[in-house]
């Protein structure tokens, strides 16, 4: 699909681990923190906003969870008449919030658009309990974090996805631990680099991305016990995490007043994006066709493009993708991505996108394309490129 909105500006909380440093902060109050910091960059004023448009898949984290977007609105001194909705598409959430501000690309004025997730904050629930329990077979306690990350449908968890794809393509542990360590590398070396400084907020008591494990090695790597025994551990899959990340956009329309009114232009344009679907078993694979049909669509070639992250929800999912796509190991994921920096899972396209944003506004990229694979059986791709002024 064909996209015409601008990246004015793009910031994001640090990505906490699980239990972590932002385990007291709910996906609303996380998602205050980034928006308030992308407005003031912005220097946007709150009477010509359209949206709140907002990604989170876990929305019983909080109990304002559920008002997410609308509250993140109010809390970030957005007008009372500014509309808000949450967007749920799995692992593709954040990005998917970010594209629906196409609907409002023809108005007179931005969107705030983003993710935000609480994974530490995920409750255990009680199913089938308003009708109470037999005296002394209360029910069972489920932990709803596992049971989001399992799919019904196949009754299969997600880890099982990716023993799939490393069964098809002849993916070993050994390849895993090796793209594992790789990930955390390369994430190590872009912060030291300064890569994410511009992106990324100093909170009190966070002021990194607290998942990325310096001192990662294929020692430590293969150590830890398969969880589904075949080639995934906790060592090699992407972590469990807490953060949000927000975005100004607009439509042409309205960009060239900001751009006349603030003297410089947005960070990045987003040119198209493609969504598909595909084997809910092999889930890992959405990237593939998603980024296939996005490079038809605009006519890129793959092989030309400055810049491919591809969420890493697994080694063997993002080893698949590398295989199907052909891709080079310099080209995809130069920075890292989720085996390293987190898959906070409704935050993650939103983080995505304004580490993208920001590169090609720092002018270290031209073009680059961004995507997961999301739980289900689908894939989301989304082409980035810079402003030519």
């Amino acid at each position: 699909m064909k996209s015409d909105l601008y990246v004015l500006a793009a910031k994001r909380t640090p990505v906490g681990s699980f239990g972590g440093s932002l385990k007291k902060l709910s996906a609303v109050q996380l998602g205050v923190l980034s928006s308030k910091a992308a407005i003031e960059s912005a220097q946007v004023s709150g009477e010509d906003f359209l949206q709140s448009i907002f990604g989170n898949v876990c929305s019983f984290s909080s109990a304002d969870g559920p008002y997410l977007a609308r509250h993140i609105a109010l809390r970030s001194e957005l007008p009372i008449g500014v509309g808000a909705y949450n967007v749920n598409r799995l692992c593709g959430s954040g990005f998917e919030a970010i594209l629906h501000a196409d609907r409002w690309a023809n108005e007179e004025g931005w969107c705030l658009v983003g993710g935000a997730e609480s994974m530490s904050q995920t409750p255990l629930i009680v199913r089938e309990a308003r009708e109470g329990f037999k005296f002394a077979r209360p029910p069972q306690m489920i932990d709803s974090l596992w049971e989001a990350l399992t799919d019904a449908y196949i009754k299969q968890p997600m880890g099982i996805t990716a023993e799939n794809l490393a069964a098809e393509f002849s993916i070993s542990r050994q390849d895993c631990d090796e793209w594992s360590l790789k990930s955390h590398q390369r994430a190590a070396r872009a912060a030291d680099a300064g890569f994410t400084k511009e992106e990324m907020l100093t909170l009190e008591n966070l002021s990194h991305d607290e998942h990325i494990r310096r001192d990662s090695s294929i020692e430590k790597l293969q150590k830890l016990s398969p969880v589904f025994g075949g080639v995934t551990t906790a060592g090699n899959a992407s972590g469990m995490n807490d953060a949000a990340a927000s975005l100004i956009v607009s439509g042409s329309k309205f960009y060239e007043k900001w751009k006349t009114n603030s003297k410089r232009p947005a960070l990045a344009r987003i040119v198209a994006s493609q969504v598909v679907g595909c084997d809910p078993a092999k889930m890992g694979l959405g990237p593939v066709q998603a980024v296939q049909k996005l490079c038809e669509e605009t006519g890129w070639k793959l092989s030309e493009i400055d810049y491919v992250e591809i969420n890493e929800a697994f080694a063997a999912q993002i080893l698949a993708v590398k295989k199907a796509l052909q891709l080079s190991d310099e080209q995809l994921n130069p920075h890292g991505s989720g085996i390293s920096l987190g898959h906070p899972l409704g935050a993650t396209g939103a983080r995505i996108s304004t580490h993208v944003a920001n590169l090609i506004g720092a002018g270290h990229y031209r073009r680059a394309i961004a995507g997961a694979c999301i739980g289900g059986g689908q894939g989301i791709a989304v082409a980035f490129e810079a402003v030519n002024e």
